[in-house]
Parts: structure tokens; sequence; C-alpha cells
């Protein structure tokens, strides 16, 4: 009797509405079931921190020092589906014309140690953190708040941020929260820290035949970057960050077209877009444009790993020259990674085309042929002639007569770092078809730059080639 009788007012209390949270219909929203309002006030605004907040890390002090200042706010970012570590992402609070509360615009983050944060703050959750104590700075373009760590904000240790973080009993619905963008184009530095659905979206051709993770295809912080375009032509991209821990990393890429939710980030100078579980991304509709060749089995990789540090190329079977200037392709190794790099800077040459070239491949014992390849840029100025990476497949090739090759040039089909991209990030090119080509065929870089002019003297690097095909 006592089982039912508990199950019949729990019934009961959910059939009024006396929760004190609005609950989405996803699993990831937990309701609270008791909550006890925290007797706070917000004594600064969002926008106030945001004003007076540099790009030093500086300990907030409140104007009255026997009194402590408090910002509200409420959760966009979750933790649950493992793509968010040890942050939380907010958006300050405001009150739409039918007197609702809804996310504002300005979106701003707080790094904890904790992990599972969502328990205590899940989306929706208006808070209120205490300032004193803290620390903010303006990085990337976005405030951070939380305890210091070196020069810059870090995370406030496990058994203090309970003292800053105060949960509210009011959750603001998702729909209240969440940003819609049709168009790429429109992504500025206002939406980062922000909840947004993209609609009419799907990933870049170079971005499908692999997995959400793909521990081939990672960056240098460990996370795997595929990219999100709305046009067949791919004119704009935006890079979508996965890490090993996603609910979905394990997922293969999704073909099709439709919406991505997630919060817009912003590394350096690049936007990052993160979701935070499976269920913001939803592209089940008709892909603009057709599917991008299946993806065989590897028969021709490099990874460069057995590189000697600042000397020039010299793998066997692969080719280094100089069709002008007289640099040529280094070998390199960073943090025990090795690649290949041309850098024009200090040449001397007002003109440097510098080719790096693979042996032969036959292509005639496999079908549905297919390479990628990884690149990053440091120093890139411009995106401009003057400076750039071009990927050709080469045949008729003696082995030193380049300008008399047969050459086609496949840059078009690659996705290349610009001068937009973070420094040393090596980026995935996608998948390059190679089922028009036969017989034996060399896959070229040519990089063109210039050792006279600062402003075409941009640096490529390559690092894990992989053919594969059907056999």
């Amino acid at each position: 009797m006592k089982t039912k009788f508990l199950k019949s007012i729990l019934f009961m209390a959910l059939a009024a509405g006396t929760l004190t949270s609005c609950v989405n219909d996803d699993d990831y929203n937990i309701p609270a079931l008791e909550c006890t309002e925290p007797s706070i006030t917000a004594t600064k605004t969002v926008e106030q921190l945001y004003s007076q907040a540099t790009s030093v890390a500086t300990l907030y002090q409140a104007a009255d020092e026997n009194a402590d200042d408090y910002i509200e706010a409420v959760v966009v970012s979750s933790d649950k589906g493992g793509n968010f570590y040890k942050t939380i992402y907010l958006n300050n609070i405001v009150t739409d014309g039918n007197g609702e509360l809804r996310a504002g615009n300005i979106g701003f983050s707080i790094q904890v140690n904790q992990t599972d944060l969502f328990t205590d703050y899940g989306v929706g959750r208006k808070v209120y953190i205490k300032l004193d104590g803290l620390y903010t700075q303006i990085r990337s373009n976005t405030l951070q708040i939380g305890a210091l760590f070196g020069n810059n904000v870090g995370q406030i240790p496990a058994e203090l941020y309970a003292n800053h973080i105060f949960r509210a009993c009011t959750v603001i619905e998702e729909s209240k929260l969440v940003n819609v963008i049709t168009d790429l184009s429109q992504i500025n530095d206002s939406y980062i820290g922000r909840l947004i659905r993209f609609e009419g979206v799907q990933f870049t051709d170079g971005s499908l035949n692999q997995t959400y993770y793909n521990a081939a295809n990672v960056d240098a912080g460990g996370q795997t970057l595929t990219y999100i375009t709305n046009s067949e032509e791919e004119t704009y991209t935006l890079p979508f960050r996965t890490g090993s821990f996603a609910d979905y990393a394990g997922t293969q890429v999704a073909t099709g077209n439709g919406s991505i939710t997630g919060i817009l980030t912003k590394f350096n100078t690049t936007y990052q877009f993160v979701s935070r579980y499976a269920t913001d991304i939803n592209l089940d509709g008709e892909r603009i444009g057709e599917l991008p060749v299946e993806v065989g089995d590897p028969f021709f990789t490099e990874d460069f790993q057995s590189a000697e540090n600042n000397t020039n190329f010299n793998f066997d079977g692969w080719y280094n020259i100089a069709e002008s200037g007289v640099w040529l392709w280094r070998e390199k190794v960073f943090q025990e990674n090795g690649y290949a790099e041309f850098s024009p800077f200090g040449s001397g040459s007002t003109l440097n085309e510098v080719w790096m070239i693979t042996p032969a491949i036959n292509l005639d014992d496999y079908s549905n042929v297919t390479f990628t390849f990884e690149t990053a840029q440091h120093h890139l100025d411009v995106d401009a002639d003057g400076n750039k990476l071009e990927i050709f497949i080469i045949s008729n090739f003696n082995g030193t007569d380049i300008a008399s090759a047969t050459k086609v040039n496949v840059t078009d089909q690659a996705t290349l770092p610009t001068s937009a991209t973070a420094w040393y990030e090596f980026v995935n090119s996608g998948v390059i078809d190679l089922s028009g080509f036969s017989g034996q065929v060399h896959i070229g870089f040519k990089v063109t730059g210039s050792g006279t002019d600062t402003t075409l003297d941009g640096a490529f690097q390559i690092d894990n080639l992989t053919v594969s095909g059907v056999n």
C-alpha cells in the first residue's frame, strides 16, 4: 500500500504541473522533483561583466568589500553526451515581449574541475554565479570565468565550484535557448558560446566515409574535425569537433541533409561547432548533390614517421623537385610526429614552385580508387595564387622533368587549410576520387610561394597520405 500511495502522489504532482522545472522530451533533461530556491539576487549583469573583462586574467573584486556580486545565467551546454569536458557554456537571461525568460545574446563559459556537471546544471537551468574570488578573461573573443591557471583562466577546483555556482529552480525550455541559422555566412563572434541549430546543412563530401571521431584524423587537441556546409559548392564550411568520448563518436558521419544543434566555440581564429549528444544531429533529408565515391581498403600509405627533422625530404621512391627557386621540401618532426613541409620564408627566391611527388602507384589492380591526406599551414597571410598548395595526378613522368609530365589538377576536390585556419592545425583533405585514372600515376604536392615578399611566404605541411581502392 505504501508503494502505491507514493506513486499516486508522484502522478498527481506531475499532472498538476507542480514541478519546478520544465522537462523536454528527450533523455538528457532530468526533472527536478525537489528544489530549494537560493536566496540570491543578481547584482551585476553579464553585459557589465563582459564589458569590464580584458584579455588579461583578472581577479574579480566587488565595489563593496562587504557584499558579494552575483550574475544570473542559463546553461546551454551539457556534458552528458561526452563531447563537453569540465566546461559549462551559459548565456545571459532576458525577458521577451510575452514576459517569458529566454537566452540572451551573450555566451560565455565556466571551467570546472568536475565531470557529470549535467546532474546539477542541466540544459536550461538558471544559475547564479558568485563572482568574488573568480577570474575573468576574454580569450578568442569569448568571456571565460574560472580560477587562475598560469596566466589564464582555468578550472575552478572541485572542492570550490559549489561555492560559486548555485542552481535556481527555474528551467527554461530549449526552444527559448536555441538560435536558428539557415545561412552559414551569418556566423560571427556574436554567436560564440550560444546554442545554435543550423538548418538545411550537411557534412562536406570530404567529411564522409568515416566516423565522427576518427583516430586517424585528429587535430593537435586529439579531436576529429569534420565540416558542415549548406551548399553543393561547399562555399562556406564550419569545423565540427568530436572527441573520443562523445556518445556518437563511433557512428558513421551522416550523409543526409537536415539540422545540427550545438554550441559555437572558437579556437584562436577558427570557429568550431560542438554538438552535445547524438540527438543534436538530425540529417535524415535528401542530400544536396551526389554522394562521393565509397572508400575501399588502403593499399598505399605514408605517415612520414621516419622523417629526420630539418633535413631535405629524401624518402625512398619519392621525388623532391624545385621547378622555380632552389629550396626543397623538408622533413620535420614535432612532438614525435613526422611530416613533410615546404616554407619559402628566407629562401631569397622571388618565386618558389616546389614539388613533392609520390612513387608510382599502379591503379589497374583496383576500382573506386581514392586518396586522402592531411594539411596544415603556418604564416599563410593571404589566400592567393602567389602562395598556395596544389594537388596533381601525374603520369608520363620520368623522375626529373616535371614540366613535360602530364598533370591533372585535382585541388578543387580537396579541403585545404586557409589563412583563417589556426597555424599548425592539420585539416583532413576529404576523399579525392581517382576512379577516372588508370595505369601508373604519381600524386604531386606543389607549393608556390615567395622568399622575398613577406605576404606570400606561408608554409604548408603534409601528413598521413592514404590511397585506397576495391581489389
